[in-house]
C-alpha cells in the first residue's frame, strides 16, 4: 500500500530588486550615491506597505529623482504584482571598515501572517583614496612597462600599510610591484618609514612584462593597511 501526503509551501509575499546592496567604500562622513531599490508584492492579494525601517543610521531611505510610483505614500496599498521603489544610501560616519545593515519592510495583510521582509545592505567606510581607481596598461608587444597608483590619506588617522601589495587574478604572473628607488618615482610607499598624515600622499609603481602569448590579463592590486576597507583593490588590464 502507498501513501500520497499533500506537500504545500508558502514563498514570501514580498521582494526586494536587487535582493542585497553593497555599496562601494566610501568616506568617512560622506554620503554614498542612492541605489535604487524596487518593493514588489509577488502575492496574490492586496498588501498594504506601512514602513521602511533602515537600520543602523548609517543607512538612510529617500526618494529623490522617484517622480512617480515611490513607496513614499505610506500607508501604501500594493495590489498583487504591484510594485514601488525607494533609494537607499549610505554615510559610515566616522566608522571605519564594514558596517552590515538591513532596511525592513513591514507591511499587513498576508493571509499567512507574515509582516516583514529584511533587505540586507553592507557598506564600507574608508579614509583611503585612488588614483587612478584602476590601471590600464592597454597593449604591451613588447618590454615592459609601468604604472603608478597614487594613495592618499583622505581622513584624520595616520595611515600606515601593512608590507607589500599583492597580486590575484588571471595573469597575476605578468605583473609585479616595484620596489622603492630613491632615485625613481616607483613605489615611494615602499621606502619602510612611510606614515601618511590627513591630505599625503605615497605612490605604487606596477610592472606589467609582455608574455609570449596574445592573452588579455585582468588582475588586482590588492593594498593592505589601517584605513578602513582593507585591502584597497586596484583593478589591473593589459594585453599582450
Amino acid at each position: 500500500m502507498s501513501l500520497t501526503l499533500p506537500v504545500s509551501g508558502e514563498g514570501e509575499p514580498v521582494s526586494f530588486t536587487p535582493s542585497t546592496i553593497i555599496f562601494k567604500p566610501t568616506f568617512s562622513n560622506t554620503n554614498s550615491t542612492n541605489t535604487k531599490v524596487t518593493f514588489k508584492n509577488v502575492g496574490t492579494v492586496t498588501l498594504t506597505l506601512t514602513s521602511l525601517v533602515p537600520s543602523p543610521s548609517n543607512y538612510t531611505i529617500n526618494y529623490t529623482g522617484l517622480t512617480t510610483g515611490s513607496c513614499s505614500a505610506q500607508p501604501l496599498a500594493l495590489a498583487a504584482n504591484a510594485t514601488c521603489t525607494f533609494n537607499v544610501a549610505f554615510n559610515p560616519g566616522t566608522t571605519l571598515g564594514v558596517i552590515p545593515g538591513t532596511v525592513t519592510a513591514n507591511f499587513t495583510g498576508d493571509p499567512n501572517g507574515v509582516t516583514q521582509m529584511a533587505l540586507n545592505v553592507t557598506g564600507t567606510g574608508t579614509e583611503v583614496s585612488l588614483s587612478p581607481a584602476s590601471l590600464a596598461f592597454g597593449t604591451v608587444s613588447t618590454g615592459t612597462l609601468n604604472k603608478s597608483v597614487t594613495v592618499r590619506n583622505v581622513g584624520t588617522t595616520p595611515l600606515s600599510f601593512s608590507g607589500t601589495p599583492t597580486i590575484t587574478g588571471t595573469g597575476s604572473g605578468q605583473f609585479a610591484v616595484l620596489p622603492y628607488s630613491a632615485t625613481g618615482p616607483v613605489s615611494t610607499c615602499l621606502n619602510g618609514t612611510v606614515t601618511l598624515s590627513n591630505g599625503q600622499s605615497c605612490t605604487f609603481t606596477v610592472q606589467f612584462t609582455h608574455a609570449a602569448d596574445t592573452t588579455t590579463f585582468t588582475t588586482y592590486l590588492n593594498i593592505s593597511d589601517n584605513g578602513g576597507g582593507s585591502p584597497q583593490l586596484v583593478k589591473k588590464t593589459a594585453t599582450d
